[in-house]
């Protein structure tokens, strides 16, 4: 990171497995969903989401070590229905996705208006969950179906679950 120039190098963290399993229940997400997560760092909430849920899951990352380990892990455990990208989650392909999880919490504004964006070309009833912010105010059509709070590491923070118009 510090390589692409990020000055907030040490600002992201991972959702807590508790928190993750209350994102599922509230937000409706199950193992017949393809749940794609972006900046999934090394992959914990991943992992989780394919082999306690029983998702299909897609990992995007772009630092390439985190998915050097992930991809590691997948083939030492023969897990299926599990996959990590080494990409941009502003250039990911998002086809197939039924969720979209962005534990965004550091984005700039003008970076959540880009995910905005890309999420407004996903088909109608894809979910959208975000922390810390809706996305309904960059793009109306990401309607707030669920807005709770997630204990994280740093504290409380809001949870959207968007579904697509």
């Amino acid at each position: 990171m510090e390589k692409k120039g990020d000055k907030e190098i040490y600002a992201f963290g991972e959702t807590p497995l508790t928190t993750l399993d209350q994102i599922c229940r509230k937000c409706g997400v199950t193992k017949d969903d393809v749940v794609f997560e972006l900046g999934c760092g090394r992959g914990i909430t991943c992992f989780w989401l394919n082999i306690w849920l029983g998702c299909e899951v897609v990992g995007v990352e772009y630092i390439p070590e985190f998915v050097e380990i992930a991809q590691s892990i997948v083939q030492s455990c023969h897990l299926k229905r599990i996959r990590f990208r080494l990409e941009d989650m502003f250039e990911t392909d998002l086809t197939g996705a039924t969720v979209v999880y962005l534990y965004g919490t550091c984005l700039e504004e003008i970076e959540i208006q880009k995910m905005a964006d890309k999420f407004s070309e996903l088909p109608p009833g894809t979910k959208i969950i975000t922390t810390s912010y809706s996305l309904s105010e960059y793009y109306p059509s990401l309607q707030v179906t669920q807005q709770f709070q997630g204990r994280f590491a740093w504290g409380l923070a809001d949870i959207y679950c968007h579904v697509l118009q």
